[in-house]
């Protein structure tokens, strides 16, 4: 079974436009989530999902810089955007990861992959904390089966949740088979937030001294000897 980790980016954001090329310790936000995903050995292919719009331009120059594939499609439609770069790409196994994530960390991707059980499972996770798992939001990732990818894209009529593509999958937690994870102790910090939704968020990330190449559990360290979290 073929698996392959389909990034979803684009320039236009309401609360921070044009965020995926505002820099992190020197680098586009873009940069550091494709560069650390391009280590996540368990994955066979690593996709930049973006819109046809001409802002985003941008994004799939910078991905075809980093030897990143490119999938372009509906601006809005983002689940029909992301299940057809599945298609295309012939994915059995599709790991979503939202860009605004910078700090997504290969390991925690790939024990993601790796736990994931088509046979047992419809859909799992590790990117946020929920149910048991004890997880800091924006380390991990979500992953599914095209199978799964193609019902939704099937059903889903409201635009908010072909936006935001999971969310029926929750709304109806008795028709979908949701698994998880425990953290490793040394990043099992719930509340701690590494996304980035705003300029404020990319600032706070900015005061620490993370490297690229950091893994999860020297970036929870660095954080927590801080002091901030949030």
């Amino acid at each position: 079974m073929k698996t392959g980790i389909i990034v979803q980016a684009r320039m236009l954001s309401q609360r921070f436009p044009g965020k995926m090329m505002a820099k992190l310790n020197g680098n586009p936000v873009i940069d550091w989530v494709l560069y650390r995903l391009k280590k996540v050995a368990e994955a066979e292919v690593l996709i930049l999902a973006t819109s046809n719009n001409v802002e985003n331009d941008i994004l799939a120059a910078r991905a075809t810089g980093l030897d990143v594939s490119v999938f372009r499609g509906s601006e809005d439609d983002v689940l029909r955007r992301f299940t057809a770069a599945a298609e295309k790409f012939s994915l059995n196994k599709v790991v979503r990861v939202c860009a605004d994530n910078p700090l997504v960390c290969p390991g925690e991707v790939g024990r993601l992959i790796e736990f994931f059980n088509p046979g047992e499972m419809d859909y799992a996770f590790n990117f946020v904390s929920k149910m048991y798992n004890k997880y800091p939001d924006g380390l991990g990732a979500e992953i599914t089966t095209i199978e799964v990818l193609k019902d939704l894209d099937n059903k889903v009529i409201e635009d908010v949740e072909r936006e935001h593509i999971f969310t029926h999958l929750w709304k109806h937690p008795d028709q979908y088979r949701i698994a998880t994870f425990k953290a490793a102790d040394e990043i099992a910090f719930p509340d701690i937030r590494l996304d980035v939704d705003t300029a404020d968020d990319l600032a706070r990330l900015n005061s620490f001294s993370f490297a690229i190449d950091d893994p999860a559990e020297v970036v929870i360290k660095k954080i927590r000897q801080n002091g901030d979290g949030r």
